[in-house]
């Protein structure tokens, strides 16, 4: 009973973990959208880093 539990435990600490990682590289993300939003650039611009930014992340979530 007791490795049943404890091997709960430690696949909800792996999942917790790996949710983690996966909330680090969506802050990540993000930051680096604000840090563009920040500076002065075109909005035709601003769409195309920001789709960038976004398959820089899907891929990396791949890779992951």
């Amino acid at each position: 009973k007791f490795r049943d539990e404890r091997d709960s435990y430690k696949k909800q600490r792996d999942e917790l973990i790996n949710d983690m990682a996966e909330i680090k590289k969506k802050a990540e993300a993000f930051d680096e959208i604000l840090e563009t939003a920040e500076e002065d650039c075109w909005a035709k611009e601003f769409t195309a880093y920001v789709f960038q930014i976004i398959d820089n992340y899907k891929e990396t979530k791949r890779e992951g």
